[in-house]
Formats: structure tokens, C-alpha cells, sequence
């Protein structure tokens, strides 16, 4: 209040526009503990073009804690630089904000990248709303969303031991997200096969696009270590933690740990799911265990690129589109027409080039 008392309007427009953006930030430094009238420049501040003036913006709005602020604290999630800070700043309201949260969550115009970020928020806020509004997007279909909320739910629970989360939608999500692992376990084996590999080398996709394989492998550890969160938000989170270990230790007596365990805590019918997960003789025999179990079945490099299209990851359907320019049947062809108008500009993008590619080829 001290250095604010003698801060006009004037004196704080002038400030607010002045071409030296140390003074923007040390003005929002300032402001944090201005009256409310006065605090409002913030939200100005809040749009400043340098990422420290936002930044410091973000501090002093979580610092106040002024209801005005929360809508422009959601938004500033979309920023790349601050999200950080609006995490912060957005959990120092607590629960007070709950029903802003579950606003955003809901509205049709909230951006993908905001609501992938909501879980980190919710995650700070150890309340049952939070793990209730969470568990509604579980299940969800895009695979960032679905990872964040996970892990936001794994880390409430260790936090706050004393939340409830009901064991039934977990184990749905476990069954989905096992079926999310046969599937890319299904992929993998015909991308990884040696006719694969020769039709899928002779085309030069754009150097951003990873090889196919290995994002897959990428996107099979994470589908696994999704598992194993899921599994903690209802065994005891000590002996997930040490099961994961032993999961990933390339010893065999630690890996038998890991299935003596799940053995122990599962019923049958997740036991007869997961066990060719946590405990795989080989990719081949996992996938051959998803296609009886699921009735997925993946016979060629073609019905493996369009399990990945006609899947919810944007960043999958994109490198499948990429690679399908070395395949192009009239289904996949098809596909690309259709996805030249996806809401994911990825996909979008990948698409359009396939098709250029493929038009340029049968010149």
C-alpha cells in the first residue's frame, strides 16, 4: 500500500505502456498489494506482450486473489510461458474456485490445451469435488487429457489418503486403457516387421515426423504407466510404486515380483487383462493375447495405420497419415480426404500432405 498510495491513474497508465518491460513486471510486483479498483491494471498486464510482465502478473493475481481474476487465469493456462504461474496462482484460491473449474471444463469454447492443463490445477485443490470432477474425464478420449487427469487423480490421492475414489470407474479406465495397449502392442508388431519396414522407408516424410516404431514404443510406455497410476488410485500407492520398478527393471526375478503382486490385488478377470501386460513372453504374444481378448485384429501395415487414424490420439492419426503416403490404398486415401477438415491441425496437416505426396507419385 505504500507504493501504491502515490500511484495516480495517470502515473500507473504511463507505466503500463512504458517501452522498458522491467517496469511493467516491477508495476505488477506493485499492484499485488493495490485496492481492488487499482488491482484491475493487472489483467491488463496480464496480456503484455513480454512473457516476465505476464508472468509477474500471474504472481500478483494469485497473491490477491480477487474472484475477477479466475477467468483470466484460465485463460492464461493457453500461455506457454506463464502456465506454470497460473497453475500456482489458480490453487491458492482453493476450493473457493471449484465451480469456475468445472465451468471451464465444460464449455464448448474452452481450448484443448486449457483443459489439458486443468487436471495439474485440480491436483492442488485436496478436496472431493476435485477427485469427482476429475473421475468424470477418466475415460476420456484425447490420450493428453486422459494422462493428466491420471496422474492429477494418483497425486490427490497421495496427498490427501482420506478422498474417495470409487473403484468401479477405475476399473473401467483400467480395461480401456489395457485395450489402448493391445492396440498399439497390434500396431508395433506389423510396423516393426521387415516388409514394413522397407515400404515405410521408401518415402522421405518431413523431418519433424518420428519414425513410426518408435513412437509407438513412446506411446506404449506411456499407456503402461498409465496402468500402473490407475492401479494406484486404489491399492496401496508404496506397492504400485515398487511394482512399476520391478516392471521396468530388465531383471527377471524383479519382473516376477511385479506379477506376483498384481496376483495378489486384482481379481480374476483384470488378472486374465493386464497379466500379458505387466508379465509379456513377447510383442508378438501380447498381441496376439489383445486380439483374442479384445477381438482386435491387425493383419497388415494397412489395418495397423488405420487402428492409429481411427483413433483419438492426434499425434498418432498425424505420423499414420505421414506414413500411409508409402501405402496408399483407397481406404487410407480416403481417410486423408476426410481428415483434411479435423479439428487438429496436425492431422490436418499430415493429411493434405499424404494426399499431395500420393498425387505427385502417380504423375
Amino acid at each position: 500500500d505504500e507504493h501504491t498510495s502515490c500511484l495516480g491513474a495517470a502515473a500507473i497508465d504511463a507505466l503500463l505502456h512504458h517501452e522498458d518491460a522491467a517496469l511493467r513486471a516491477a508495476l505488477a510486483e506493485v499492484l499485488a498489494q493495490a485496492d481492488d479498483d487499482t488491482q484491475q491494471y493487472l489483467t491488463v498486464l496480464a496480456g503484455d506482450d513480454d512473457p516476465d510482465v505476464r508472468r509477474a502478473a500471474v504472481r500478483s493475481m494469485g497473491a490477491a486473489r480477487h474472484s475477477a481474476f479466475v477467468p483470466v487465469l484460465i485463460d492464461r493456462l493457453e500461455d506457454d510461458p506463464v502456465h506454470v504461474e497460473a497453475w500456482n496462482a489458480l490453487s491458492r484460491y482453493g476450493g473457493t474456485i471449484l465451480d469456475e473449474l468445472v465451468a471451464a471444463f465444460e464449455a464448448p469454447d474452452t481450448s484443448a490445451v486449457v483443459r489439458r492443463r486443468l487436471p495439474r490445477v485440480l491436483s492442488a485443490i485436496p478436496e472431493q469435488r476435485s477427485v469427482d470432477l476429475l473421475m468424470t474425464r477418466l475415460r476420456c478420449e484425447d490420450p493428453v487429457l486422459r494422462h493428466n487427469v491420471t496422474t492429477a487423480l494418483h497425486r490427490l490421492r497421495m496427498e490427501q489418503p482420506e478422498v474417495e475414489i470409487p473403484v468401479e470407474p477405475v476399473e473401467d479406465a483400467l480395461r480401456c486403457e489395457a485395450g489402448i495397449y493391445y492396440g498399439l502392442a497390434q500396431s508395433i508388431q506389423w510396423a516393426k516387421g521387415e516388409d514394413a519396414r522397407d515400404t515405410l522407408s521408401a518415402v522421405s516424410v518431413p523431418d519433424h515426423v518420428p519414425p513410426l516404431p518408435e513412437l509407438l514404443d513412446d506411446h506404449l510406455d506411456r499407456s503402461a504407466r498409465r496402468i500402473f497410476y490407475l492401479l494406484g488410485l486404489y491399492c496401496p500407492e508404496h506397492a504400485v510404486r515398487h511394482a512399476y520398478t520391478a516392471y521396468t527393471s530388465d531383471k527377471e526375478h524383479l519382473r516376477a515380483l511385479a506379477v506376483e503382486w498384481l496376483n495378489s490385488v486384482l481379481d480374476y478377470d483384470l488378472r486374465q487383462l493386464l497379466g500379458p501386460i505387466i508379465d509379456p513372453p513377447s510383442l508378438q504374444a501380447t498381441a496376439e493375447t489383445g486380439a483374442r481378448l479384445l477381438g482386435q485384429q491387425v493383419h497388415s501395415l494397412e489395418d495397423a495405420l488405420l487402428l492409429l487414424i481411427d483413433g483419438p490420439d492426434p499425434r498418432l492419426q498425424a505420423c499414420a497419415f505421414y506414413h500411409a503416403a508409402a501405402a496408399p490404398s483407397t481406404t487410407l486415401i480416403d481417410r486423408a480426404r476426410d481428415a483434411t477438415d479435423d479439428v487438429d491441425e496436425r492431422v490436418r496437416t499430415a493429411a493434405a500432405w499424404m494426399l499431395e505426396h500420393v498425387s505427385t507419385a502417380a504423375e
